[in-house]
Parts: structure tokens; sequence; C-alpha cells
């Protein structure tokens, strides 16, 4: 289980509390750590996008919130472009939308 607190602080059982940059980070009042989370730590496989792949294979360990900051960007592009793809084969076979 993990100790996360939400300005991206979390414990380690090691290094004591680590910020979202992954260096060292002062200990939590008792107001911050009366917000803890607790999480499951799952930790999946980020590759980069495949423009980045074609120039080498890099890839990284990360849990699902740093997974997601670190990904930020493609995923926004990609959800873009899904939705405007929906948009155009709406206007396709549906006709236009009525915006």
């Amino acid at each position: 289980m993990l100790r996360c607190l939400p300005d991206g602080r979390w414990l380690s059982s090691d290094n004591g509390w680590i910020d979202a940059n992954g260096d060292q980070a002062s200990w939590p009042d008792v107001v911050d750590y009366a917000r803890l989370r607790h999480s499951r730590a799952v930790v999946g496989l980020y590759r980069q996008s495949a423009a980045a792949r074609m120039a080498a294979e890099v890839s990284h360990r990360l849990c699902r919130r740093c997974h997601l900051v670190t990904g930020r960007e493609e995923h926004r592009r990609v959800a873009r472009l899904r939705a405007l793809t929906r948009f155009a084969l709406g206007d396709l076979f549906d006709g236009t939308y009525a915006v």
C-alpha cells in the first residue's frame, strides 16, 4: 500500500517522504496528513509514442499517477484525434451535426 498526499508526496519505507519529482520532501503537518490516501501500488510499463520509439526503444516502469503525468500530452493528442475521427464518421454516415 502506498500512502499518498494530494500534493503528490508519498511515503517511502526507505527514505521518508518523496515529492512528485522523486526528491526528499518535508514531513507533512497534521492537517496535510489528515488528507492521506491509501493506494495500491500498480506498476505498468510506459512506452513513448510511435515517433519517439522509432529513434530508440525506451520504456519505463511507472506507477499509475506517474504514467498519467508522463504521458499527459500524448494522451491528450490521442483523445483529440479519436474525438475528431468520431465526429467525421458521424458527418459521413449521419449528416452534419447541429452545432
